[in-house]
């Protein structure tokens, strides 16, 4: 029976809008894992509310599994809106503050001109929060956190029309332990942490890790044991001109 002259194009446009779903409910799951981990360092958290968050984890592990698997199928997705990562860090320093406690001097340097990167602001909540709480955690006498934004050292920032002449660099620096070297390897792993039994999932930096490679970007980490530790995520900077809003 031959096919409708349509047909590949009819398929063509249903893997677009799979790919495009798959995109934002990946996004979106992304976020549901930051909240899973946030709510798992809550100390507070009963043994059987720490239960049930952790089956939420595991959910949103198969549904990601499953939601990548579309994306490879389904082919490109669509365009990700864009952020303003210096004006997000600017606008959630308070929030920051609260985050890390009385015990953290916390220090946030944002540049003055635009740094737009391709992704929205939930992905950047997620991965500076979740530096921000292995570093408090890091410094359980208090210390100094500084996050800051700016454009890379290495490249100029880039006009509106060329993405590719420069790079966002995000700093997340503190004045606690340091890791240890033996640690380094598997730091980005799923549930591997130091941390006591009940006392957080180790999804934290896995998290981070993933937003970061969705966002095209890498992660590189300094630290020694005893002299504190920076994370340094770098990310292209995005052609558009227009941010998507923070909030």
């Amino acid at each position: 029976m031959t096919q409708p002259q349509n047909a590949d194009g009819d398929v063509d446009r249903l893997r677009r809008v799979v790919a495009g779903a798959a995109h934002d409910l990946n996004n979106l799951l992304v976020v549901a894992m930051g909240c899973a981990e946030l709510a798992l360092d809550d100390q507070s958290l009963s043994p059987g509310s720490r239960h049930l968050v952790q089956q939420i984890v595991r959910a949103v592990d198969r549904a990601r599994a499953l939601s990548e698997r579309a994306l490879r199928t389904g082919g490109p997705a669509p365009a990700p809106p864009i952020v303003d990562v210096a004006a997000w860090l600017t606008q959630s320093a308070d929030l920051l503050e609260r985050l890390v406690g009385d015990t953290v001097r916390l220090q946030v340097q944002a540049a003055e001109t635009p740094l737009r990167v391709s992704g929205d602001a939930s992905q950047i909540e997620q991965v500076i929060f979740n530096l921000a709480l292995n570093a408090r955690d890091a410094m359980p006498e208090g210390g100094t956190l500084t996050i800051a934004a700016a454009a890379d050292a290495e490249g100029p920032v880039a006009p509106a029309d060329d993405a590719a002449a420069g790079r966002v660099r995000m700093t997340v620096s503190d004045t606690g332990s340091g890791i240890e070297p033996a640690l380094l390897q598997h730091m980005f792993e799923p549930y591997v942490t130091t941390k006591a039994a009940g006392k957080g999932s180790g999804l934290g930096l896995a998290v981070v890790r993933t937003v970061v490679d969705q966002l095209g970007g890498t992660v590189d980490v300094v630290t020694a044991p005893g002299e504190g530790t920076t994370f340094a995520i770098t990310l292209p900077l995005a052609a558009s001109p227009e941010p998507a809003r923070s909030s």
